[in-house]
């Protein structure tokens, strides 16, 4: 199985990896140091089905 994986970063701060499988299951998994950093900053992740698009 391919599994392709792009690693997220904010502000120069490791927030973790999101993986692609081959079957289009995506996961996305946090690091350990983005977690228990409190004074992270603010991440925040658009699921809307019609973004980026914008039904007129």
């Amino acid at each position: 199985m391919k599994v392709t994986v792009l690693k997220l970063s904010l502000h120069g701060q490791l927030v973790g990896y999101l993986a692609g499988f081959q079957n289009g299951k995506n996961v996305f998994s946090f690091s350990e140091e983005f977690k228990e950093n409190l004074s992270r900053p603010t991440l925040s992740l658009i699921t809307h089905p019609t973004f980026p698009f914008r039904i007129i």
